[in-house]
């Protein structure tokens, strides 16, 4: 007897989506002009990222559901760490043509290096494997920090460093730098690092 419905539900599949309604809490936050809130957020969908492919691993799923797990993630992670920042950036940016053309640019490029790695996956040497690009899901580190200087300059000096720094994610998204794969300690530096971003832009 066949299922109802076609959606695939386990802990893996939880944790993205859970990180998808971050990410859109994120944009709605930033729509109601709460930064702090948009960029805790943010970093949730990044952890949320982080852990459901290390918890997929571990769990040894079935073959058909690994699959719909990497295809659900990408799909996610256009919106959690391509559409999310570009509307963040449309939100607090002066909102001219130019940031317009710069959010959709990095969503394009975003777009790409998902498709990329879904092809071409990650590159071994030796015993580390590297991703070709800067991974999408660190956007949810860099902007969060980036932000921050919107509380230490002028507005229209952080506007330039905001769009200058969505330049340079979305180049990285697409070149072909070398990143290293986290593994052991990374998972528990990233967290530290996203938890101690969450601090500062909750009690600061």
């Amino acid at each position: 007897m066949k299922k109802p419905f076609i959606a695939v539900i386990n802990l893996p599949t939880l944790l993205t989506l859970a990180g998808v309604v971050s990410a859109l809490g994120a944009v709605w936050r930033g729509w109601r002009g709460d930064m702090a809130w948009s960029m805790v957020l943010l970093v949730a969908a990044g952890l949320c990222d982080l852990f459901d492919g290390l918890v997929a691993r571990k769990l040894a799923l079935p073959g058909e559901q690994r699959a719909f797990g990497a295809q659900i993630d990408s799909l996610a992670d256009v919106v959690s760490f391509g559409v999310a920042p570009a509307a963040l950036l449309w939100f607090f940016a002066p909102g001219t043509a130019i940031d317009f053309a710069l959010g959709a640019l990095y969503v394009i490029c975003a777009a790409q290096r998902l498709a990329y790695f879904n092809v071409s996956g990650l590159c071994a040497q030796g015993h580390k494997s590297f991703y070709t690009g800067l991974p999408v899901t660190y956007a949810a580190l860099v902007f969060p920090l980036v932000f921050i200087l919107s509380r230490l300059v002028e507005p229209s000096v952080f506007a330039g460093i905001l769009r200058g720094s969505f330049l340079v994610v979305a180049a990285l998204f697409i070149t072909r730098v070398p990143i290293p794969k986290p593994r052991g300690l990374a998972y528990l530096a990233f967290p530290a690092l996203a938890v101690g971003v969450s601090a500062y832009w909750l009690l600061v």
